[in-house]
């Protein structure tokens, strides 16, 4: 779902997107947050599970890479990963 709204918006020539799977795994979860990390991302866009979301968050908040969470419904997710 976050892939093809990402596929389907214009987001210019100086944009590119990467892709990471966490397979809704926490661990998984971790190991593309790192990777997203060592690729110097400047944003993230998703993760769709809520429980992937907060070990990834946590990862994306100590190295100030903003964490946009379209799809994660957790109560107080936004709170525990800004």
């Amino acid at each position: 779902l976050l892939r093809s709204a990402a596929g389907a918006a214009d987001l210019g020539a100086d944009v590119e997107v990467l892709y990471g799977d966490d397979r809704a795994d926490t661990e998984a979860a971790t190991e593309v947050a790192r990777a997203f990390v060592a690729a110097g991302v400047t944003a993230v866009v998703g993760h769709f599970n809520s429980e992937c979301a907060a070990v990834a968050g946590g990862i994306y908040k100590a190295e100030s890479i903003p964490l946009l969470l379209p799809a994660s419904t957790k109560p107080g997710l936004a709170d525990a990963v800004g």
